[in-house]
């Protein structure tokens, strides 16, 4: 099923901290450090965009991952925005697939419109 995505990620916002010392992990200039499938993401007005569009589909999950190393504990912060039905932030994720999709299982933050009854993280499998 594919959705309709936007993501965006504010400028110097995208951030890990542990024990005081903060790591940005976007310039926001440019994906320097990310890596995606060609086609979805760009860098529009100093923030992270992704879209799907009638033109432009994906025929499953496809993410922006974040090229930096493994990572300990942490604490991620990001300010977004999103339109159409819903969108997430992937979290101590895995790649499956082929690796030119850029697909993923593990946690994920769920952005959606409210919905009742709906948890506000999942699990991909």
């Amino acid at each position: 099923m594919c959705t309709l995505l936007m993501l965006l990620v504010l400028p110097h916002t995208a951030t890990t901290t542990l024990g005081g010392d903060t790591e940005v992990l976007f310039n926001g200039n440019d994906l320097s450090g990310w890596a995606g499938k060609p086609g979805f993401w760009t860098v529009k007005d100093g923030a992270i965009f992704g879209q799907t569009t009638k033109d432009n589909l994906t025929e499953g999950n496809t993410f922006l991952v974040w090229q930096g190393g493994e990572v300990a504990d942490f604490i991620f912060k990001a300010k977004v925005r999103f339109s159409g039905n819903t969108s997430g932030v992937q979290f101590r994720s895995e790649l499956v697939g082929p690796a030119e999709d850029f697909a993923v299982k593990g946690y994920q933050a769920d952005l959606h419109r409210p919905r009742p009854r709906c948890l506000p993280a999942c699990s991909t499998a």
